[in-house]
């Protein structure tokens, strides 16, 4: 019998960080998952505008933005600390094989320190994409 940890994998994509500028999330490996959702932990925010971005991706290598059609809510846009403490989960339900989160145009000086996980679930077998 299975256990609930059995069925889903969360994989980081942005580890836990100051973020104060453009950053690419490491690529996550969708295979082996018939769904997925990201989770945006956001830590204290200090300043300026912080924009999160899904991207999505054939082949891990050329990314494009995941349109709002294959997103279950929206990537959050930090701008003040009423968003201190809070998880934002947006649901995947496209069809490519990479997902990962970005931070882009920022610019220098807005800062956030958060993190970023892809959990990758009802996996197709037991110990996919770990």
């Amino acid at each position: 019998m299975l256990d609930r940890s059995q069925r889903y994998n969360a994989l980081e994509t942005i580890a836990p960080q100051t973020i104060a500028g453009d950053l690419n999330g490491s690529t996550v490996d969708r295979s082996g998952a018939e769904a997925a959702s990201v989770l945006f932990h956001i830590g204290a925010w200090t300043s300026g505008s912080i924009p999160f971005v899904v991207q999505d991706s054939d082949d891990g290598a050329a990314w494009s933005n995941v349109t709002a059609a294959n997103l279950v809510g929206t990537a959050p846009t930090v701008t003040d600390a009423t968003q201190d403490g809070t998880v934002v989960e947006v649901g995947y339900v496209g069809i490519k094989q990479y997902l990962r989160a970005i931070v882009t145009g920022s610019g220098g000086g807005p800062s956030v320190d958060a993190s970023v996980l892809v959990v990758l679930d009802e996996l197709r077998y037991r110990g996919a994409a770990l």
